[in-house]
């Protein structure tokens, strides 16, 4: 069985239709997404769905290097696929591991600044 969330009538996305408007805050949350986030999560599915280095410290009890586990081509080495942020809250834990089991603690590692990991 597979299930599947449906996110196509979102505050999002009725702003987009303009049939609603953002409060003060979520236009600045908006704001600030498109500022550090919409590079990778482009609007309006919020994914490029392409792979790219977050700045996760390796996890040796999963021995997962990315899609270099499948390539094995060098530049591959840490690249995890870009998902998408529709319906964010109900998809955790967060990472291609699980590591973090809140969004707090997902911006908490953005926020530190990325640095790309290296092996």
């Amino acid at each position: 069985m597979q299930l599947t969330i449906v996110s196509a009538n979102s505050k999002y996305d009725k702003v987009k239709q303009g049939k609603a408007k953002f409060t003060s805050a979520e236009n600045k949350g908006y704001q600030l997404f498109k500022q550090n986030c919409s590079s990778c999560h482009t609007e309006p599915l919020f994914s490029t769905y392409e792979f790219a280095n977050n700045g996760l410290s390796y996890n040796s009890e999963l021995k997962d290097y990315g899609k270099w586990n499948k390539t094995f081509e060098p530049a591959d080495k840490m690249m995890f696929k870009i998902p998408s942020l529709r319906n964010l809250a109900f998809t955790y834990p967060y990472m291609h591991d699980g590591r973090f089991k809140t969004l707090y603690e997902v911006l908490e590692h953005y926020e530190k600044g990325i640095e790309k990991a290296r092996l």
